[in-house]
């Protein structure tokens, strides 16, 4: 591959297209001379043509890995952190790993890293150096999963702590961790991993700050627990007010929906003052309900016609009168505790929220008056 053909290729490479030309480069020999001319032409496509094809960027780096590796972790370290590369790392870092040397380790440390492999990258990066590990632990992202990562983070710097222990015997540097890490790793943590010739005193500090932490804690629990206790006897307080809660109704009022007098028959009351017949609170609020909930509702209705009781109202809905006698012997099957909890399910499905004013006809504003199948028709009804 003469250095004529690649100067005419550059020239020209408003009239070419480069991967076309890599079968000319692959067939190359093993010249150093002709080695640096396709690194060159590649170089060129990558670095001034802004070559996106990752066959040019693949054969680049294979050309970087094999003659070049100081270029190819070059390379990697610059594209580390942009969103979108153009070649394949999985194939680049499995030839880093097949070749290994410190160039290539490092980039390979650099790749695994991009792939999120950070378990993977720490290891290796320990055969490098410590700075570099600690690098990798850092860069560990908390976009996917807080937990996760947090927990991630603390067995990577672990594995760095261990690392500097049983390796380099360096104690007063895996004190330094400690120190910096204070959030993610504690003295407890890496204790099994120290010799037992190791002093006491070189613990003292570390130790005084994780208790110093645990007391911070507790103190923060008892603080979070006393809240809860605070909040728990104020909902109760809250609770016993509304079930102790009434509303006058008058004889002349009427429902809501249909503008009946509401005495006529059952009703319900909400404490937005909303009152409705038992049958027009159903249809009103049969477009909110989902099918089970519908489903239910109907069969305790007609168990509870079945057994020929007046609903009852319990704090903000109920009705006029208590129950009546069992006057027969499928009647007898129901006690009146179980009655009373028919009426209280059929309540919370029912009149757990008015239905003109509470969350589902918030919910709904987003919905358009006219179903979309029915567009047409009520269009025509208006003409």
């Amino acid at each position: 591959l003469p250095k004529e053909i690649v100067d005419i290729w550059i020239k020209n490479s408003d009239f070419l297209k480069p991967f076309k030309l890599l079968p000319a480069l692959a067939s190359c020999s093993l010249h150093e001379e002709q080695i640096n001319e396709a690194i060159r032409y590649l170089e060129y496509c990558v670095n001034r043509l802004k070559s996106e094809d990752q066959a040019i960027n693949n054969n680049l780096l294979i050309l970087y890995l094999k003659y070049r590796p100081e270029e190819l972790l070059e390379y990697v370290k610059v594209r580390k952190d942009q969103r979108e590369i153009f070649f394949d790392e999985l194939m680049i870092a499995r030839l880093c790993t097949e070749r290994s040397n410190k160039f290539l380790n490092e980039a390979c440390v650099y790749l695994y890293t991009r792939m999120k492999w950070y378990e993977e990258a720490v290891e290796l990066a320990l055969n490098v150096n410590v700075d570099l590990a600690r690098e990798v632990a850092n860069s560990v992202q908390t976009d996917f999963n807080e937990i996760y990562s947090d927990e991630l983070k603390k067995v990577l710097w672990l594995r760095i702590a261990r690392h500097v222990i049983e390796k380099e015997n360096d104690v007063n540097k895996a004190m330094q961790f400690l120190q910096e890490l204070t959030e993610t790793i504690a003295i407890e943590d890496v204790l099994p991993y120290f010799p037992e010739f190791v002093t006491i005193d070189q613990f003292k500090d570390a130790i005084r700050t994780s208790l110093a932490a645990y007391t911070d804690k507790i103190n923060s629990l008892k603080e979070n627990i006393d809240q809860a206790a605070k909040s728990a006897q104020l909902i109760r307080k809250e609770i016993q007010s509304i079930r102790q809660k009434s509303c006058v109704v008058n004889t002349n009022d009427s429902c809501a929906k249909c503008k009946f007098r509401l005495m006529t028959r059952k009703f319900y009351v909400f404490p937005c003052n909303h009152k409705f017949h038992s049958d027009c609170l159903y249809q009103t609020s049969l477009p909110y309900l989902i099918p089970s909930k519908q489903k239910r509702i109907d069969e305790l209705q007609k168990l509870l016609h079945d057994i020929q009781t007046v609903p009852v109202i319990s704090g903000v809905s109920g009705a006029l009168s208590h129950f009546a006698k069992t006057k027969s012997n499928q009647q007898q099957i129901y006690s009146n505790e179980e009655i009373l909890l028919l009426k209280s399910e059929l309540d919370d499905l029912l009149a757990n929220e008015c239905p003109w004013c509470g969350e589902k006809i918030l919910r709904s504003i987003d919905e358009p008056f006219i179903d979309p199948l029915d567009y047409e028709s009520v269009y025509a009804s208006w003409l």
